[in-house]
């Protein structure tokens, strides 16, 4: 007998399912989620020019935003800085150094509140202005270029090094609210940073025929 396509379709929503079992049980459905998840409420707002300028320092002046660990090219703007302050007097280094500090609490808040985030990648000031911090702790040495050189280079990698595997206190630090958290981490990642840099400064000292400082 033919059969419309119609009713087959009516008889296929009154036909229970039933599981592998036998009995006619009807199977659960399982509900998709229908909503993404909310981005944070300040994108609802249109940014501000504080906002922006926040935004920019926090990012290390767009840096923060390149694809691959961000953390990292805002350290080695950290690293110019600090070779920057070398020619300078160490006093002006201090001074210049803790202003960058001081100024990362409230733009790293800003920032970290503007993404909806605690620590986000994309703010990468806390690295610009803790690296210098090493090298205010543990001054460049005399030597030779290359020496100097890989003082630099070892100082930089020090702090990545213990930012990214974040000893204690470190990440104890990092659990501060707002732009405190942002900062304080690698505040401490810096000292640790400096104080692994003297010990070899030291070993150099005893090994090296200039001395090593």
């Amino acid at each position: 007998f033919p059969v419309r396509l119609g009713e087959l379709v009516l008889a296929a929503k009154d036909f229970p399912m039933t599981n592998p079992g036998g009995d006619s049980t009807e199977l659960p459905t399982q509900s998709c989620p229908t909503t993404a998840p909310s981005p944070p409420a300040s994108w609802a707002r249109e940014a501000t020019g504080s906002d922006r300028l926040a935004l920019w320092l926090a990012t290390g002046f767009g840096t923060g935003y390149l694809p691959a660990a961000p953390g990292t090219w805002g350290a080695l703007l950290g690293l110019l800085v600090a070779i920057a302050l070398a020619w300078l007097p160490w006093v002006a280094g201090v001074g210049i150094t803790a202003g960058l500090i001081l100024l990362g609490v409230p733009v790293c808040g800003r920032a970290a509140a503007w993404f909806g985030r605690h620590d986000p990648p994309q703010v990468v000031w806390d690295e610009l202005a803790t690296v210098p911090l090493v090298f205010v702790l543990c001054p460049f040495p005399l030597g030779p270029w290359w020496y100097v050189a890989a003082y630099w280079l070892l100082g930089f990698a020090l702090h990545r090094l213990f930012d990214i595997a974040k000893p204690v206190p470190v990440r104890q630090l990092e659990r501060f609210p707002g732009g405190w958290g942002v900062m304080l981490d690698d505040f401490a990642a810096a000292v640790y940073a400096a104080g692994a840099l003297w010990l070899l400064r030291l070993a150099a000292a005893l090994t090296l025929p200039w001395g090593g400082f």
